[in-house]
């Protein structure tokens, strides 16, 4: 019963913090499309001459490409990408972090393995000295 009760109150809990984070990057892209909507009808991107003659500092294609998908849309895909394992470049920080860390990283795995070897010569030893000394024929005295 308690396992019940604890299992759906975690899922629950999962449900409405997904919930609290969709609604929060809804909006996020609602006000991204406005923007870009508000963009799109200015006299930049309006204007022919004056778009060609900004050349790559005006950001039309930008903006129609943000109003290509839906702002609900895009939020459910920034809510997936923070819930994925690599999402929001966690992958690139951990490889990162290992390259910037390399030294020490392989200073713990030179020990690690040095401790399982010298485990291995411990018991490998434990073991040859059990052996010899059970080989061993103690003298017998009849009496």
């Amino acid at each position: 019963m308690y396992k019940r009760v604890t299992v759906g109150i975690l899922i629950l809990s999962l449900v409405f913090g997904a919930l609290k984070s969709y609604h929060h990057h809804w909006i996020k892209r609602s006000k991204q499309a406005n923007q870009a909507r508000l963009y799109l009808n200015s006299d930049v991107c309006s204007n022919a001459k004056l778009r060609v003659q900004l050349g790559k500092f005006q950001e039309c294609a930008q903006a129609e490409y943000e109003l290509a998908i839906s702002p609900s849309t895009r939020a459910m895909y920034d809510l997936l990408e923070g819930y994925s394992i690599c999402g929001h470049q966690r992958c690139e920080a951990l490889a990162m972090w290992i390259k910037d860390n390399k030294f020490i990283l392989l200073g713990f795995l030179v020990f690690f393995v040095w401790v399982g070897y010298q485990w291995l010569l411990y018991h490998w030893q434990i073991q040859s000295f059990s052996t010899f000394y059970d080989r061993q024929i103690l003298p017998i005295q009849y009496t």
